[in-house]
């Protein structure tokens, strides 16, 4: 298993050690699925985020006994 922080901080360092056991470079796809991956968990982030806000807000009007 690779450390994800290495290949992004020396792409061309982890792909010569792929060179030298004989192993096409892939550092480039690696990354590019890295930022699709990060960028997913972010938005994941928001939405939740929104969600638990709406939940709160519908509690609150709950509690005040208006019509949600």
């Amino acid at each position: 298993m690779h450390d994800i922080s290495i290949i992004r901080t020396d792409p061309v360092k982890f792909d010569n050690s792929l060179i030298n056991r004989g192993v096409e470079p892939c550092s480039k796809n690696i990354i590019s699925k890295d930022v699709e991956k990060r960028k997913a968990q972010t938005l994941l982030q928001q939405l939740q985020a929104e969600r638990n806000s709406l939940s709160k807000e519908i509690n609150i009007l709950k509690s005040k006994n208006l019509d949600v």
